[in-house]
């Protein structure tokens, strides 16, 4: 009897332990779909508010900051520097045209600068194409009506920038020759201008951030098996890094479309509207930097929620046992 309570008491004093169950392929995709759905629930909408309001916030301040100063023979003269700007870049000879958005419908755009009638959606045996296709219509009316109400301005790459003159965005027209610059370049700003559409036309965002999400993170000391899982993982350990540098063609294309834009301007400028063009041009560029620095963090702390909420489940899904 006082052998059985000795060792009763042993048992009593002795560290309990945890068993995990192994880490199978089952138990693999549990976690990260578990860890995944909250993650993206609690951090996407969030980043995409984030940037809505930054850029609803700008525009704002823009709008408020110009307006004061935007009087007719302000409008005017920034007008007409556009106009000498291109003349002496020599691009008016290379038929670069400004269009005035102010003056301009819906049909007229699709004539005159993507040179085709206004797109319609035809009937097609996928509903995915023709939903593709309604979305594609809807991008580009959006793009019309936002130049038209002063909110943007762009260059196309067959030499046509559209622009509202009579609005706050009359002062990016030297910006937006800038870019045609660089196009037109045959140099570095030309590469420059043509590496900005590879992040969107190869889907390097959503391949980084994806992968930062439902790769698994490896665990202290597991070492990477063949090529594919040595790119997901390079990629999941540096999900943020690469997501700016992403955004760094766009970046330094931006800046020297505004650096080439106010070296043609400066002579055409009084020293008082060129200091508001300088201004707006850098907070313009700020909000590039902005938006590239909170999708950096963003897909950085997508990836560190998955993990945490994968570990959550992965404690969980341990047994005690005394």
């Amino acid at each position: 009897m006082t052998n059985s309570i000795n060792y009763s008491l042993q048992a009593a004093n002795q560290p309990q332990y945890y068993v995990v169950q192994p880490q199978n392929k089952k138990n693999k995709l549990t976690f990260t779909q578990a860890g995944t759905s909250m993650a993206l629930g609690a951090t996407t909408p969030l980043s995409f508010m984030a940037l809505k309001v930054l850029y609803g916030q700008t525009l704002l301040v823009l709008k408020n900051y110009f307006n004061e100063h935007l009087d007719k023979n302000t409008l005017k003269e920034v007008q007409t520097a556009g106009e000498k700007v291109l003349e002496k870049t020599g691009l008016k000879n290379k038929g670069l045209v400004i269009y005035d958005a102010d003056k301009m419908n819906i049909q007229d755009y699709y004539k005159d600068i993507w040179g085709v009638k206004k797109l319609k959606i035809f009937p097609s045996k996928s509903l995915f194409k023709s939903i593709i296709d309604y979305w594609k219509i809807k991008k580009f009316d959006g793009r019309f009506y936002s130049v038209k109400n002063g909110n943007n301005a762009f260059c196309t790459i067959n030499n046509k920038i559209l622009v509202n003159k009579n609005s706050i965005m009359a002062f990016s027209i030297p910006h937006e020759i800038g870019h045609a610059l660089n196009f037109n370049d045959k140099g570095i700003t030309r590469f420059l201008q043509k590496s900005k559409v590879i992040p969107k036309k190869y889907k390097l965002f959503p391949i980084i951030f994806l992968t930062s999400l439902f790769k698994n993170k490896k665990e202290e000391g597991e070492k990477t098996t063949g090529v594919f899982d040595k790119i997901t993982t390079f990629i999941k350990d540096n999900c943020g890094k690469l997501t700016f540098i992403t955004f760094l063609p766009t970046l330094a294309e931006e800046g020297l479309a505004s650096v080439k834009g106010l070296k043609f301007a400066k002579e055409f400028l009084s020293p008082k509207n060129f200091k508001y063009m300088k201004n707006f041009y850098s907070i313009a560029w700020s909000t590039y930097f902005a938006s590239a620095l909170s999708m950096s963090l963003g897909v950085a702390a997508a990836s560190k929620v998955t993990d945490s909420m994968k570990e959550h489940f992965r404690n969980k899904n341990s047994k005690k046992i005394a």
